[in-house]
C-alpha cells in the first residue's frame, strides 16, 4: 500500500494523488457497509493496478466540512471586498467564529484595491490588526497581492468563503495554475465533463490545495456554538487582562475588563459591537 491524498470525487470514484501519480480509485466495500463516505482531502492508503486503485484505509481527520464535503481543511480564505459591496463586517465576524469553532485559520481577503481605496483599505486593517488574523489586501481583476498571498500560504488545505458578489470565483480561477484530471471520471460514467457537480483540490504549490468551490455556506453562526464559542472569535479580548468572573461574557457583568477596554478605546467599536451583536443573535436562538 502507498500513502496519498483525495483530491477530486465524483460518483463514488476518487482521485488520489499519491507519490507524483494520480489513480482512479474506488473505496473498499467495507466503507460503504460502515457508512464512513471517503472525502475529498482525506489521507489514504491505497493499493494499485496501473492507472486504477482501490482505497483500503482512510486516516483521522483533522477536520470535516459537510458543504462542501472536504476533509482536513486547515485554513479558510474569507474573502470580501473593500468597496462595491461594503463589506460586511458582522458576516464576517460570524464567519471568522464559525472557523474557529472547526479548529480552521481564518484568513482575512480585502479585494479591489484596484478601485484607489487606501483609506477604506487603512479603516479595515485598522479594525482587524488588534485580533492578530492574518490579512491580505488584493485586487483578483488586476492580479495584485496574488503571489504575495500564494506565497504565504503554508502547507496544507484553504476553502474559500465570504460575501456574495466579491469575486470567489474568479480568485479561484487566478490562484488556480492547474487543470484537474476529472475528464477520466467524467469519460468513465458516459457523461459531459461539466454535468456533474463535484469538488476538487488545485494544487497552487507542493502540498498547498485550494477547494475549488466556495465553503461554508451557512452564513449564520453555526448550530452547537456556544458564548464561550463568540469569545473565541476575538482573541484581542486575551490580551486585556481577567475579568472580575471567570465565565465573564463582557456583556453586562460588573468589573469587566473588556467593556473597560471598550471604553478605553483600547478595542475597535466595529468589533466590539459585532460582538454584542452576535452574543443576543445567539440568545435568541436559544440552542446552547
Amino acid at each position: 500500500m502507498i500513502p496519498g491524498r483525495i483530491i477530486s470525487a465524483m460518483a463514488g470514484f476518487y482521485h488520489v494523488k499519491a507519490e507524483g501519480q494520480t489513480y482512479l480509485c474506488r473505496p473498499r466495500g467495507i466503507f460503504r457497509k460502515t457508512q464512513h463516505t471517503p472525502a475529498v482531502g482525506d489521507l489514504v492508503m491505497i493499493t494499485t493496478d496501473g492507472p486504477k486503485g482501490t482505497i483500503e484505509r482512510i486516516a483521522e481527520r483533522s477536520t470535516l466540512l459537510t458543504r462542501p464535503f472536504v476533509a482536513n481543511v486547515t485554513s479558510a480564505l474569507l474573502q470580501f471586498s473593500i468597496r462595491d459591496p461594503a463589506p460586511d463586517l458582522l458576516l464576517l465576524d460570524t464567519l471568522i467564529v464559525n472557523c474557529l469553532y472547526h479548529d480552521i485559520e481564518p484568513i482575512l481577503l480585502f479585494n479591489k484595491t484596484d478601485l484607489n481605496t487606501k483609506a477604506e483599505a487603512k479603516a479595515l486593517a485598522e479594525i482587524y490588526r488588534a485580533s492578530g488574523f492574518e490579512m491580505h489586501f488584493i485586487s483578483v481583476l488586476e492580479g495584485d497581492g496574488l503571489t504575495k498571498l500564494t506565497e504565504a500560504l503554508a502547507e496544507g488545505i484553504y476553502v474559500l468563503a465570504g460575501q456574495s458578489g466579491v469575486g470567489k470565483s474568479s480568485l479561484i480561477n487566478q490562484l488556480a495554475t492547474t487543470e484537474l484530471a476529472v475528464g477520466d471520471i467524467s469519460k468513465k460514467l458516459g457523461r459531459g465533463r461539466h454535468t456533474t457537480r463535484h469538488t476538487s483540490l488545485v494544487e497552487l504549490r507542493d502540498d498547498v490545495y485550494l477547494v475549488d468551490t466556495p465553503g461554508f455556506q451557512n452564513l449564520h453562526l453555526e448550530a452547537g456554538i456556544t458564548p464561550e464559542d463568540i469569545v473565541e472569535g476575538y482573541p484581542e479580548f486575551f490580551e486585556l487582562g481577567d475579568c472580575q468572573f471567570y465565565n465573564c461574557l463582557h456583556q453586562h457583568e460588573p468589573r469587566c475588563v473588556i467593556k473597560q477596554a471598550y471604553q478605553s478605546g483600547l478595542i475597535h467599536p466595529r468589533r466590539y459591537d459585532n460582538y454584542l451583536i452576535l452574543q443576543q443573535r445567539l440568545q435568541e436562538r436559544k440552542e446552547y
